[in-house]
């Protein structure tokens, strides 16, 4: 009785848990960034600062910010879009 208990347990534990999964944020993927003007000599500027933005927020962590790393990749965020 005692492991037949224990084993309804385990499973309705298990189902439970399962179904708690964690959820993808789409907000971890957006960001903005205002730069002045509308021709094409800014967009670089703005994808440069929203791909260091987003990458930040995905790995959680901040010091990317002055990784030289991402500012190489910021330098060409441009060709990623």
């Amino acid at each position: 009785m005692t492991r037949r208990l224990l084993a309804v347990v385990l499973l309705t534990s298990l189902a439970l848990f399962a179904s708690a999964r964690a959820q993808d944020d789409p907000a971890l993927y957006q960001a903005t960034a205002i730069v002045t003007g509308t021709d094409m000599r800014q967009r670089p500027l703005g994808f440069a600062r929203c791909l260091t933005e987003v990458l930040v927020k995905v790995s959680g962590a901040p010091r990317l910010r002055d990784d030289p790393r991402v500012a190489a990749l910021a330098a060409r965020a441009d060709t990623l879009v």
